[in-house]
């Protein structure tokens, strides 16, 4: 996540950890645009949840800077075909809320999806789950090509552990 403000960071982690049981040494913190573009480009994320409006860089910008990258560089680790580097699902988070141009423009810089904030816990869980769940797939099977049925049932019980 990457976001200046430490409540909001607090409130996010606690999200993820607590309630959809991420462990916390998946969950990482960036305070601006630039510190996020350094860390997704050095390491592996499936999702970074990205404030707007930051010291440094802006997360528009870090944001064009993340898609740029992976769009232009090897997405193999090492050069290892096994290990599939993709790019990382980037969702914005808007302090206002969100209108028409905020939305072309987050689309104008790349992001994959926006909320506003306070957002609602059941949509960030959703969309963890299907970014967690597409990821896994591509990492197992090289491929955008998804069961969406199996998929389903997995989603199913990742939503509703019994």
């Amino acid at each position: 996540m990457v976001n200046d403000e430490i409540i909001t960071v607090m409130i996010l982690e606690a999200l993820l950890t607590k309630q959809l049981s991420i462990l916390t040494d998946h969950v990482h913190r960036a305070h601006n645009g630039l510190e996020a573009y350094d860390k997704a480009t050095c390491g592996n994320f499936d999702l970074i949840i990205m404030d707007l409006n930051m010291p440094i860089m802006d997360g528009f910008r870090s944001t064009r800077k993340i898609k740029e990258y992976f769009e232009s560089s090897n997405m193999f680790i090492n050069e290892d075909i096994n290990n599939l580097r993709t790019p990382p699902y980037i969702v914005a988070l808007s302090a206002s809320a969100i209108d028409h141009d905020l939305v072309q423009k987050c689309k104008e810089y790349k992001f994959d999806d926006w909320f506003s904030s306070p957002m609602d816990f059941n949509t960030l869980k959703v969309k963890v789950i299907d970014v967690i769940l597409v990821k896994k797939n591509i990492h197992l099977y090289g491929t955008m090509e998804i069961d969406e049925e199996a998929l389903i049932q997995e989603g199913k019980a990742l939503l509703d552990p019994v």
